[in-house]
């Protein structure tokens, strides 16, 4: 079985990025794609993460950390990432 590999988006997935948001029904052009990753990689707040197979980006997701009154654990947001990554891996192999 091919090795997928979840990591966070980068430059050079601009384009990709940009062809997925299309297949998911969000016109969106490479540049529109390079400005709004800029965007949200600049807010620590954010993150994007990429699924990757042979070199090619097969899906990708999103998080945000919210700001809440009660006590939020690190520990938790590490785990959403590790589910978020499987759930990832997953989808891309259901759907290559």
């Amino acid at each position: 079985m091919r090795e997928i590999k979840i990591r966070g988006a980068r430059e050079g997935d601009i384009e990709a990025l940009a062809g997925l948001m299309t297949e998911l029904g969000y016109p969106t052009s490479v540049e529109e794609m390079g400005r709004r990753l800029e965007e949200i990689s600049a807010d620590p707040s954010y993150r994007t993460l990429v699924a990757e197979q042979d070199g090619r980006v097969l899906g990708a997701a999103g998080l945000h950390v919210e700001r809440y009154y009660e006590k939020v654990s690190t520990a938790n947001l590490t785990r959403l990432q590790q589910l978020l990554s499987s759930f990832l891996a997953d989808l891309a192999l259901r759907l290559w």
